[in-house]
Parts: C-alpha cells; sequence; structure tokens
C-alpha cells in the first residue's frame, strides 16, 4: 500500500454544511453501529470530565439536524420518560436521549465521526478527551484517547516546529480542514521495491487499477457553554 498526501487546506467553516445526509445514510448507520459492536472502546470513549463537552456536542448536531432536515427529524417532550425524545424518521425510530450516553446518541443518528479536545489548564494544552471515530487510518480512539495533540501527532516528523501552533489554533476557532490521500495497491513485478517517488514524477504506469481517492473534510468548532 502507497500513500500519497497533498497539503492540507484551511478555511473558514460554513456552518451550514456542517452536516450533511448523502442517500447511504442507512447504510452508514448501520455500518458504524456494527464497527462499535465489534471494536467498543477503539472507536467510542469518553473520559471523566468531558461529560459536559458531550451534551453540549450532542445538543448542537441533534439541533442542527432539527433546523436542517425537519422533514427527517423532529424533537418531542415525554412526559412518561421525563425527557426529550428524539424522532428519527430516515430510520422509524425514536430516542430517549438522556437515557442514553450523548456520543451514543450521535452514533445511532449522524453518520460522522467526532472528536472533543478540552484544554488542561495545568499545561495549557488541548487534550483528546472524548469521542467516536469510525473512518480512522493507521489509529483509534483508544491509541489517542488522553493524549494532547503534540502526543497524538507525535509520528508526524516536524509536527512541533511546523505545525503545533496552527493545530492548537485549529481547535479553538470555526475552521474547516480539507485533505486529500491517494492510495493504491503495487501490483505490478517491476515495482519491486515499491517506489512511491515514481508517482511524485508522474509515472503512473507502475499502479494497479486499486488506486483510489479519499478527500477527508474536519470542520473544527468551539461548544460555547462547556469551552474551557
Amino acid at each position: 500500500m502507497v500513500s500519497l498526501t497533498p497539503p492540507q487546506a484551511f478555511k473558514k467553516m460554513e456552518p451550514d454544511w456542517w452536516l450533511e445526509l448523502e442517500n447511504t445514510y442507512s447504510a452508514r448507520i448501520a455500518q458504524r453501529k456494527s464497527l462499535y459492536d465489534l471494536h467498543g472502546g477503539d472507536v467510542l470513549q469518553a473520559l471523566p470530565g468531558s461529560e459536559a463537552a458531550c451534551n453540549e456536542l450532542m445538543e448542537m448536531a441533534l439541533q442542527f439536524l432539527l433546523a436542517r432536515y425537519p422533514q427527517y427529524f423532529s424533537l418531542v417532550r415525554s412526559v412518561e420518560e421525563d425527557s426529550e425524545i428524539f424522532v428519527n424518521r430516515i430510520l422509524d425510530r425514536q430516542f430517549v436521549i438522556r437515557k442514553m450516553h450523548p456520543l451514543v446518541v450521535l452514533l445511532e443518528n449522524v453518520p460522522e465521526d467526532f472528536a472533543v479536545t478540552l484544554k488542561n489548564h495545568e499545561t495549557g494544552m488541548y487534550e483528546f478527551r472524548a469521542g467516536i471515530i469510525c473512518s480512522s487510518l493507521g489509529w483509534n480512539v483508544a491509541s489517542k484517547i488522553g493524549k494532547n495533540l503534540q502526543e497524538i501527532h507525535q509520528p508526524i516528523p516536524d509536527y512541533k516546529g511546523k505545525m503545533a501552533m496552527s493545530m492548537d489554533r485549529f481547535v479553538s476557532i470555526p475552521l474547516s480542514r480539507e485533505a486529500t490521500d491517494i492510495r493504491a495497491t503495487v501490483t505490478s513485478p517491476r515495482c519491486r521495491p515499491m517506489r512511491p517517488s515514481s508517482a511524485a514524477r508522474g509515472d503512473w504506469s507502475i499502479w494497479s487499477h486499486s488506486t483510489c481517492r479519499r478527500t477527508t473534510r474536519t470542520p473544527s468548532s468551539a461548544t460555547p457553554s462547556s469551552r474551557p
């Protein structure tokens, strides 16, 4: 497997497009739930102290869905349950949200990854304190939870000198990061050993037909109430 990662781009986050629904919504929700059933803490964890941030994140996401897609989602009050019930008409399900962990509510209704970082007031550094991550490459929640941004990105060359300040700023203001990876499996006999530099020179004849392009968009926004 060879991976080429072009430079990343940062731009102001467009709040109206924070969460988007596609025609694969039901299938993606089912896939993500299956991953959680299989891997548990490798894809979803919340450390002590992150409760308020997780709850606020859930409220922000659900309020966005209610405002953007009112034909699919609604919120009703149940006196019997003493809780709001989130109605998902796409899945034909109802969720008593106060009886569920906020991240599980997101898992059941939003086919997106979420990571919660909180500032450690003793060190001044942001730490990964909670999240649900189903589409990571080369890492999982269990391997990064509790670490600060520098520790998380330690494998990246020159991170501290060239990227650390930008990343600390990225998690504290509304921005959107876009990155593209080109991934391929080399199968040609004349490609041993694998030479990613050949692709950089434009010699694409070495690549198999399994080449794919993966673009990720990572919005970042501070939660108003639980922001440190």
